[in-house]
């Protein structure tokens, strides 16, 4: 009976592969997390870090754009658009479906001025 009180105190006590398991994986949980966390600030300053031009200027689509007061422009492209097509109107997603290029070109945003298949378009919000 005297071996009750340290029953129940091995009780308690995890065994001591359990407890070396738990050890491991929590090592192997915490280099994870580590190794996750670097990756993660390595990628954060690899896209924060942009050459200034990119702000003010972008080929899509082997077409050179300028943002010049808010709008995407086609270097090279007459001022005077001869269709304008409201940002997400049927009419913008279905130039979006007719061809890929054209597509990428829109995703420049909601006030674009290009030129496609010799028609001059506007994209206005």
């Amino acid at each position: 009976m005297g071996g009750s009180g340290s029953g129940i105190a091995d009780r308690g006590a995890p065994a001591p592969a359990a407890s070396a398991s738990m050890s491991q994986r929590a090592g192997a949980t915490g280099r994870a997390a580590v190794e996750q966390s670097i990756a993660l600030n390595d990628m954060d300053r690899a896209t924060t870090v942009q050459p200034v031009a990119s702000a003010t200027s972008r080929t899509v689509a082997g077409r050179r754009f300028e943002l010049r007061e808010g709008v995407w422009t086609q270097t090279g492209v007459s001022s005077r658009a001869r269709r304008t097509v409201r940002y997400l109107s049927d009419e913008y997603f279905a130039l979006a479906r007719s061809n890929p290029q054209l597509a990428d070109i829109l995703r420049l945003g909601d006030n674009i001025h290009f030129e496609w298949q010799g028609e001059v378009i506007r994209v206005t919000p």
